[in-house]
């Protein structure tokens, strides 16, 4: 049996799924810029790629979401990567602790790179995405947070990352509600 994902409105937006209504719900709680199905990329291969949101930013990030953990094979994924990053979210998480860590990819030389990382909230407002080790991935607001080093301690629970999956959890989307 197949089951098929509901159009869903939100932010001015027709999302193909809940879910990625949802992420967005989560980007907003966040104050995060999103970009919805932004526009297709060619791949190497000859194949066309519509990533489901750009994060405008340095690095203007990529993500594709992803119905169930299954679909969330960042090997079969990586291929669909350019020279950047990709993020792949699945399922809302419920709310840590743990923090819940996402998968992110980076073709660099034509390789992709794998790294789990986590959403933080910066001290000097905004959020960051962090890697799970030394590095980072994209602080537009918080590189000064990084690399003093102040981040390692929201690998236990970071309370505004919580609210905004909550939020993006108790999302509701029937008659004629907003999110």
């Amino acid at each position: 049996m197949t089951i098929k994902a509901i159009e869903t409105r939100y932010a001015g937006c027709r999302f193909r799924s809940r879910l990625e209504a949802r992420w967005a719900v989560f980007f907003d709680r966040l104050g995060i810029t999103w970009e919805y199905e932004p526009e297709g990329l060619v791949l190497d291969t000859g194949e066309c790629y519509l990533p489901d949101f750009r994060l405008p930013g340095p690095d203007n990030l990529l993500v594709e979401v992803k119905g169930s953990d299954d679909m969330l094979d960042p090997g079969r994924l990586a291929a669909a990567t350019t020279d950047g990053y990709l993020l792949i979210l699945g399922p809302i998480p419920r709310p840590g602790p743990p923090t819940p860590l996402h998968w992110m990819i980076r073709r660099i030389g034509g390789q992709p790179h794998l790294t789990m990382m986590f959403f933080a909230t910066a001290r000097s407002g905004g959020y960051t995405l962090v890697q799970v080790g030394p590095e980072y991935f994209y602080a537009p607001e918080a590189i000064g947070d990084i690399a003093g080093g102040r981040v390692c301690d929201r690998l236990t629970t970071d309370p505004l990352v919580n609210a905004a999956y909550e939020a993006a959890r108790s999302a509701r989307f029937e008659h004629g509600e907003s999110g």
